[in-house]
């Protein structure tokens, strides 16, 4: 139990402490970063994409951890539909999904609002890197799957 503890402390960017006293017992210490809230001032709402309901719920908690309203579809054509009906100003979308995949999704968004921001999330495309999903589509940013917490937060810092 204690090394899987300490392997999500760790992937969170914790730490876990140990001080142990014979006969008297053991005290654990878990410490956390703090993460800016002010970071995100300016970031309304966002939509997460992704067909993959572990990888929406895992955003969604970290979203909510750092209190930003989100939306989540389960691909591209229910996140159109979100979409014009909130308005969100950033999207992280995974790139393979069904009825309509990531790139479709961009360029529909980008027809209605184009100042949207862009994340793309994916562990089927590694051949893509930030510098080439922001050259074809110019608002685009991309995560590689798999992601830890920490990855969104610093990548939706980067947007705000």
């Amino acid at each position: 139990g204690l090394s899987i503890a300490k392997h999500f402390i760790q992937m969170h960017g914790g730490d876990i402490t140990v001080e142990s006293k014979l006969g008297e017992g053991s005290s654990f210490t878990a410490s956390l970063p703090i993460i800016n809230q002010k970071a995100f001032s300016k970031v309304t709402e966002i939509l997460v994409v992704d067909d993959d309901e572990d990888i929406r719920d895992f955003i969604g908690r970290t979203l909510d951890k750092h209190g930003l309203k989100f939306y989540q579809a389960c691909d591209g054509v229910e996140a159109i539909n979100l979409f014009k009906l909130h308005k969100p100003g950033i999207i992280i979308s995974d790139i393979k999904m069904p009825n309509m995949d990531g790139f479709e999704l961009l360029g529909n968004i980008q027809n209605i609002a184009p100042e949207t921001h862009f994340i793309f999330i994916s562990g089927y495309y590694p051949q893509i890197t930030n510098t080439k999903a922001k050259k074809a589509f110019k608002t685009a940013k991309f995560l590689q799957k798999p992601f830890m917490e920490r990855d969104i937060v610093e990548i939706i810092e980067t947007l705000t």
